[in-house]
């Protein structure tokens, strides 16, 4: 598996006119506050930026609308990923656009399978194989503090399209 690093998050909420830029330190960052600070909520926006929706986000956090820009590296290549609604733009270490898409499964999954060279593949429920979604690869990456304590590899929702 290539080598892996988060940079920053940008969270944007026009609907509040508020924004939070968050950068990461190259070996560990440390995500801390009381509670009810939303300390959890950016951290599940780093992974819906990719496309993987954690199964509990708050309500306020809903309502915020928060449009998110990740940038990452992998294996030393910088990328960014910008998420609006359903909607999905990714970036070369150039700024330069690689695609937009608007279906996970079918279209960013595959782009970003490439990404990482995750060569995972399962049979869908139609028995089609596919390229599972962004989920499948950050999730043994990710325990949910609502849902992965008593539920299984649980940490993101819509992981029943595949048996």
């Amino acid at each position: 598996m290539p080598k892996f690093r988060l940079d920053e998050i940008v969270l944007v909420s026009h609907k509040e006119g508020r924004g939070r830029q968050i950068k990461f330190h190259p070996l560990a960052t440390i995500i801390k506050g009381p509670n009810d600070t939303g300390k959890s909520s950016m951290i599940k926006s780093i992974w819906e930026t990719f496309g993987a929706v954690a199964p509990n986000v708050h309500p306020r956090w809903r309502y915020a609308n928060v449009s998110s820009l990740v940038t990452f590296q992998v294996d030393d290549e910088r990328f960014a990923i910008f998420r609006s609604g359903s909607s999905y733009s990714l970036f070369n270490s150039h700024n330069s656009l690689i695609g937009t898409y608007h279906s996970v499964t079918n279209d960013l999954g595959p782009q970003l399978a490439s990404i990482f060279n995750f060569q995972l593949r399962l049979v869908d429920q139609k028995k089609e194989v596919k390229i599972p979604p962004p989920a499948f690869l950050l999730l043994p990456f990710y325990l949910d503090q609502d849902q992965s304590w008593s539920k299984n590899w649980w940490s993101f929702k819509n992981l029943s399209q595949f048996k």
